[in-house]
Formats: structure tokens, C-alpha cells, sequence
């Protein structure tokens, strides 16, 4: 069983929608509560635009406000649990040190095998072997080139292609947690590369 999550924007409770509302962090909460109590473990990933709504905010009140909701994400998937998470675009726009001190402070391994520092190093370890249910299942992080001037952001496609045989070898089965354009999709379906779930 995977509980996957993406593009939750720094939101903390559930949207405005009123026939269907969806997200919030109480009700991920209540979910996996049940789904423990029902004898599941549950594999539980974020592929990303999890800390902020937008690549750039505002300086000032509306992003002390926004960097409060993000503490908040953290801190509550940290009770909760958290397998894995793959940073996208947005999750830096409260600057590099700030995803770095919730990185620090997160209970779950951050992933990307293409964010790199300005000397060209990976910032954060590409992929994880996580064990559940005695299945080795190797999740990574990618992201889409983006603009930002504290990192650099690798070729997608490249980079997955440096570390997919090393992975695979490692696992039973491949997750992507890619936070990607419809033109990165495109090509990564172009490559036809072995991975069992994006």
C-alpha cells in the first residue's frame, strides 16, 4: 500500500471545494491512523511543491507566515511518518537555508539526484532503499530544471539514467518520485527506462 502526496503547496488544511475536499493535514493523519489500526504499513511519499505555494513569495509577514505553515508540514510528518520526499521547485522559496534547517530537523530522508550545489555536488542523497512488507523498494528523487540562484539543477534525464541500474540492482521494485514538466514526462517516456512506478 503507497500513500503518495505531491503539490500540496504549503497548505495545512483541506481545500475550499465543498462537494469533495481534499488534502489537510488532519485528514492524512486520520487516514493513516486506520490504515495502522487495519494492520497496514503503508509506504508514505511526497514528490514535491510540499513546503510552499509559490517559486517566489513576498518577502515580509507573508513569508514569515508561509515558512510557520512549512514548519508545521514537517514537524506533522515527522509524527505521522514519512518514507521519502523529493524536493520540486517551490519548496525553495524560502531560500536554500531554510530548506536545509528543515531538512536537518525532518525525521525522513530528503532525495534528489539532480539538485546540485553551485560546485556541482548533490546537495541531498539521490535515492533510498526502504524495506516494507520484506520488498526492497528503491524510491528517487528528481526534479525539472528550474531557475535558482543558490543551486544548480542537473539534466533530469541524465542524471536518473547515472543511478537507475545501480537502484534497480538494489530492489525489488522502482519508484519515481519526479516533480516534472509535461515535457521532462515526455521524455522520460521517450527513454523507456526501467522503473516500475512514477
Amino acid at each position: 500500500t503507497i500513500i503518495g502526496t505531491t503539490n500540496v503547496h504549503g497548505e495545512i488544511d483541506p481545500c475550499g471545494w465543498k462537494k469533495k475536499p481534499l488534502g489537510g493535514l488532519a485528514r492524512k493523519a486520520t487516514i493513516l491512523e486506520q490504515l495502522n489500526k487495519d494492520g497496514i504499513n503503508p509506504l508514505i511519499l511526497d514528490a514535491g511543491d510540499l513546503l510552499f505555494k509559490k517559486n517566489v513569495i513576498d518577502p515580509g509577514v507573508t513569508l514569515d507566515v508561509a515558512k510557520v505553515n512549512a514548519e508545521i508540514i514537517i514537524d506533522s510528518f515527522n509524527e505521522m511518518g514519512c518514507d521519502a520526499f523529493s524536493l520540486g521547485s517551490k519548496d525553495f522559496s524560502g531560500g536554500l537555508d531554510f530548506v536545509l534547517s528543515q531538512y536537518k530537523k525532518s525525521n525522513f530522508p530528503f532525495l534528489s539526484c539532480n539538485i546540485a550545489n553551485k560546485a556541482g555536488e548533490l546537495m541531498f542523497e539521490p535515492y533510498a532503499i526502504i524495506e516494507k512488507n520484506n520488498v526492497n523498494v528503491g524510491v528517487i528523487g528528481l526534479t525539472s530544471v528550474f531557475d535558482n540562484n543558490e543551486i544548480e539543477i542537473l539534466d533530469p534525464i541524465a542524471s536518473l539514467k547515472n543511478i537507475l541500474k545501480e537502484v534497480s540492482d538494489k530492489s525489488d521494485i522502482v519508484i519515481l518520485l519526479f516533480n516534472a514538466t509535461q515535457q521532462d514526462l515526455t521524455k522520460l517516456y521517450n527513454n523507456d527506462l526501467d522503473i516500475d512506478m512514477i
